[in-house]
């Protein structure tokens, strides 16, 4: 049994951000954590491309003065050519996932989510979701996709079948291996925003 957390959840913070030196203590807290939850070979296979993008965005998520962790969110907008990190030409949502459509919308991937361990308590992977809802709402976005380990996609589900969300684990669709999955099996998971049963976006001030 987890140890009830050392901190109120009213003292936890989160903002977007894309400043550098905010960026750059998000970026040692995620290295940290792959490097230990992966055994990545070295934390060079988590910086890449997608980390100096205009269509990528960072969640961060703050303690106090200290930087805590925090999450990546990459934005395919209709009309742009633009994959999500997990996705090759050999492997595309919109043609693993015909029935969504996705030729014709907008969506957007959560990956990169790192949180120290003091802090794996309570509600925060419940408030990074409903963060990226409020954004996905705020542009536009259907859908939403993940790539994480079982234990993980089965957490998530979790939170956002507390939001309300209509979410799916896609125990049927194999991911191909990325150098920062580390041979682990990862699971795809879908979140749709359009589903009426939910909607955050009155929570998050403008």
């Amino acid at each position: 049994m987890l140890d009830k957390p050392a901190y109120h959840p009213d003292e936890i913070e989160f903002f977007f951000s894309r400043e550098k030196e905010v960026l750059n203590e998000y970026f040692k807290v995620r290295d940290a954590v792959y490097l230990e939850q992966f055994n990545l070979p070295n934390a060079d296979i988590l910086h890449d491309a997608y980390d100096d993008k205009p269509y990528t965005e960072f969640i961060i998520i703050k303690h106090g003065k200290k930087i805590i962790g925090g999450g990546r969110l990459i934005f395919h907008f209709l009309g742009t050519d633009t994959l999500l990190p997990f996705e090759a030409e050999n492997f595309l949502l919109k043609n693993i996932l015909p029935e969504l459509d996705l030729g014709n919308k907008s969506y957007l991937g959560v990956d990169r989510v790192a949180l120290l361990k003091d802090y794996r308590h309570g509600d925060t992977g419940r408030e990074i979701i409903r963060l990226s809802d409020y954004r996905g709402q705020e542009l536009g976005i259907n859908y939403i996709f993940t790539v994480n380990p079982p234990i993980q996609a089965r957490l998530n589900k979790r939170h956002c079948s507390a939001l309300g969300f209509d979410f799916h684990i896609r125990t049927d669709i194999e991911i191909p291996d990325k150098p920062s999955f580390n041979g682990k099996k990862m699971l795809l998971t879908t979140a749709d925003l359009n589903h009426p049963n939910h909607s955050t976006r009155n929570l998050f001030p403008k």
